[in-house]
């Protein structure tokens, strides 16, 4: 019997978050619902998988980026 927590259920991404930092310790956060007004369902057998490319055009050097995706679940235990 496979292990509840392993398993994979269909989802949506609902909200992203960025944290980019500049060199100089300046940080500018970035948030908001989807990606590029997307909100993509994720599930098990996708026949193409959604690609997301963010991208933090800057003019200075040893800038990082960082930040997270919020999922909502669709299906199982865990579904709102």
């Amino acid at each position: 019997m496979p292990d509840e927590d392993n398993q994979f259920y269909e989802c949506r991404l609902t909200r992203r978050h960025w944290d980019i930092k500049k060199a100089d310790g300046k940080v500018e956060t970035v948030e908001g619902e989807g990606v590029i007004g997307y909100y993509p369902k994720i599930f098990k057998g996708m026949k193409e998988p959604f690609v997301y490319e963010s991208c933090c055009p800057t003019k200075t050097l040893g800038t990082k980026m960082s930040g997270w995706f919020e999922f909502k679940y669709l299906e199982g235990p865990k579904k709102n």
